[in-house]
């Protein structure tokens, strides 16, 4: 998941990964919110470094310098390269673009895609909570961004009760299945044979870890949403029904993927 959502209305303050593509501004806030907001913009654009939002100019980048290589394993010196040696990357490179710090007077809504982010706001501005908000986005990404933000992965969240003036910290981090033994991704078995996963430990489906993003949500939401569970769901579902426009990076992962 990659959202940044904070309301002063309600006092929480969810914060995920995030990258600025849109922000809703609306009624008064204190100073304190502001200052807050501020330092949220702020944190936010210091993540633009490794991606961008859809549409935006990819300026040139000069790689760093490469270390020099280590003296690769037994295994792989005989031809036999190790699985977790492949360089393939799991995501195509979509580049980064700057952007200005943003203002926010009440709530601010900051995901990876604007529909995502208009999803949150929409939830805010309804009198939802920022967690409500966040399962909306959450939902929306799923749908319009799904090689980067599916609900077949996991997340964290940190969730602040400024009522309590406490932070709630959640781990939905994919797992291990319970049948994983030290050796499940690189052999078939534990039996000694030493058979390779195919087509590599990657590659195979025994990298795919159990979700935990919705899980994570849920257990937030119970604790800390006003609005309907299933309701939170409808902006996903409305786009779906009536699509939405494929965005360049999205356009690029599909073309990258064949």
């Amino acid at each position: 998941m990659i959202a940044s959502i904070a309301r002063s209305r309600q006092g929480d303050t969810p914060v995920m990964d995030g990258e600025i593509s849109d922000i809703g501004n609306h009624g008064r806030a204190s100073a304190r919110l502001r200052r807050a907001v501020r330092l949220c913009a702020v944190l936010a654009g210091l993540t633009l470094a490794a991606c961008r939002s859809a549409g935006d100019a990819v300026p040139p980048v000069t790689p760093a310098a490469t270390p020099a290589a280590a003296t690769p394993p037994a295994d792989s010196q005989a031809g036999n390269r190790p699985d977790f040696e492949d360089l393939d990357p799991p995501e195509i490179a979509t580049g980064f673009h700057a952007k200005e710090p943003v203002h926010a007077r009440s709530f601010m809504a900051v995901t990876a895609h604007p529909l995502a982010t208009r999803a949150a706001r929409d939830v805010l501005a309804d009198g939802g909570t920022a967690i409500d908000a966040a399962v909306a986005a959450q939902m929306v990404l799923n749908l319009v961004e799904p090689q980067s933000s599916g609900v077949g992965g996991g997340a964290f969240l940190l969730y602040y009760d400024a009522n309590a003036r406490a932070v709630h910290a959640y781990d939905g981090r994919e797992t291990a299945p319970a049948a994983a033994g030290p050796n499940y991704l690189r052999y078939v078995d534990e039996s000694g044979s030493r058979r390779r996963v195919l087509p590599s430990m990657r590659q195979s489906g025994r990298s795919v870890g159990v979700p935990g993003t919705v899980r994570m949500l849920e257990l937030a939401h119970a604790r800390h949403g006003r609005k309907p569970w299933k309701t939170l769901f409808q902006p996903a579902i409305r786009l779906a029904g009536d699509g939405f426009a494929i965005s360049p990076r999205l356009s690029a992962s599909i073309a990258g993927a064949r």
